[in-house]
């Protein structure tokens, strides 16, 4: 299940990438993430992948809105907390923030690792669907193994494919898809009790602890490792300056996100 903390409720978008690499199927548990996602063996472009990545994040993000609104509808939600007393409408009222003293009772939808996706994405398209070297199952295969003894294809990865960050709009305009695709997931999402539901690329430290139960990823990233963390490239993948790696993050849907984080 997603990450669910009072009104914050993480996403881990490196996650629903593996996941739609395995047929749906979780990268730790195993657990089915969602249904109807493609095998790899029927993935012939990269539109296909990213078809799966989107069922999975229509699936995850629709359940975590659900059971963020039934939680909030039982009386251990409605404990005191101390913004209640700072928020006129509660005060009025003389009810707490979460039970039900706001005007507009929000969630807080936060969208972690997008740039591990993008980078993940540019490195099948180069290496299986644009160059063919590999099959998709046997560059996976790799990736499953840690990419054990295959340092010199890690360091192709890392050093000679389009990474994002580096105003490079290939892989930049990948990581607005897969922005766009978590953005639209949670507009799709049922929300009866009428919640305000704010997206936002983020991760504050969390992808430290994501990155430590996930395995390998195909852009080079070693199991264990941290993804990337809130707007921001992975660790050391922007190398073109500071002016190249803002014109990448401007190519993220920002008019669809109130709030974000960048580490420059």
């Amino acid at each position: 299940k997603e990450n669910i903390t009072g009104g914050e409720h993480w996403h881990v978008m490196p996650r629903w990438l593996l996941a739609a690499l395995a047929a749906g199927r979780d990268p730790v548990s195993g657990a089915s993430l969602a249904s109807g996602v493609a095998p790899v063996s029927e993935m012939l472009t990269l539109e296909d992948l990213l078809t799966g990545f989107a069922t999975i994040a229509r699936e995850q993000v629709g359940a975590t809105v659900r059971i963020a609104t039934e939680r909030g509808r039982t009386p251990e939600a409605h404990r005191f907390h101390f913004e209640s007393v700072l928020l006129d409408d509660c005060l009025e009222h003389c009810l707490d923030s979460r039970g039900g003293g706001i005007r507009y009772a929000s969630q807080f939808h936060l969208f972690g690792g997008v740039a591990t996706v993008a980078d993940s994405l540019m490195a099948i398209q180069k290496l299986v669907f644009e160059k063919g070297r590999y099959s998709l199952a046997a560059f996976l295969e790799i990736v499953r193994n840690d990419f054990a003894g295959q340092e010199p294809l890690r360091q192709e990865i890392l050093n000679r494919v389009p990474r994002f960050g580096n105003d490079q709009p290939q892989v930049d305009e990948l990581a607005g898809r897969v922005s766009a695709i978590a953005f639209e997931a949670l507009d799709a999402a049922d929300n009866p009790d009428g919640h305000l539901l704010f997206p936002a690329l983020y991760s504050l430290h969390q992808h430290m602890h994501w990155g430590s139960e996930l395995p390998a990823t195909p852009d080079g990233r070693l199991s264990g490792d941290p993804v990337s963390e809130n707007q921001s490239p992975v660790h050391g993948a922007d190398r073109a300056g500071i002016t190249a790696l803002l014109n990448s993050v401007a190519r993220l849907p920002h008019e669809r996100a109130p709030m974000g984080g960048l580490n420059v």
